[in-house]
């Protein structure tokens, strides 16, 4: 696992579109609902600044699950705003509680960041597709189609950046979901 036990994940990274969040807990559902509207906005500041408070309330409260999931969703947003640095201190931080519990969300979280990070910071994309490759299989694991599908968007685009047509498959199975999910919108209006 890329993942894995007491490796610092900077020191890994050197050898997407975010992912989406589910409410998980009901002290962290407003920054949840936010979450998606801050990143569309690309108000990666604002965004970090709230998860901080219920990040800093988590940890007085002993709550690490919400501690790793918020902590997670703030590493996702320092990565997107091009704060690697601080991306790696929330993702180890989350780290402890994800191996304990064998989280495959925040692990999908955090792989999906991971590769972002390859594809942004180091232009390493052969890093990057390794991550999405991993968060791809957290996500078919949890059966989380929503970020199955970013996380193959995300792919996807590494394959165009290489000029790589193998690339193809992947934005096939990207746009059928899309395509399935605007007949079924359709199909309940």
């Amino acid at each position: 696992s890329l993942v894995g036990s007491e490796m610092c994940i900077r020191d890994r990274e050197k050898n997407a579109m975010t992912v989406q969040t589910p409410a998980t807990h009901t002290d962290s559902y407003a920054l949840i609902k936010s979450w998606g509207e801050y990143v569309r906005k690309g108000e990666y500041e604002i965004l970090i600044d709230t998860a901080k408070t219920y990040y800093r309330k988590a940890i007085a409260n002993h709550d690490k699950k919400t501690q790793a999931y918020v902590g997670a969703y703030i590493g996702q947003a320092y990565i997107l705003s091009g704060q690697a640095d601080s991306m790696f201190t929330y993702f180890n931080a989350a780290i402890p509680y994800v191996e304990e519990h064998h989280d495959t969300y925040i692990q999908t979280i955090i792989a999906n960041g991971l590769g972002i990070n390859a594809r942004n910071t180091t232009l390493n994309y052969n890093a990057s597709l390794a991550y999405f490759q991993e968060a791809l299989q957290y996500a078919d694991a949890s059966e989380d189609k929503t970020n199955y599908y970013i996380i193959l968007s995300n792919m996807t685009r590494i394959y165009y950046l290489r000029n790589d047509p193998s690339g193809i498959k992947y934005a096939l199975e990207a746009g059928s979901y899309t395509h399935l999910r605007a007949h079924e919108t359709s199909a309940h209006l």
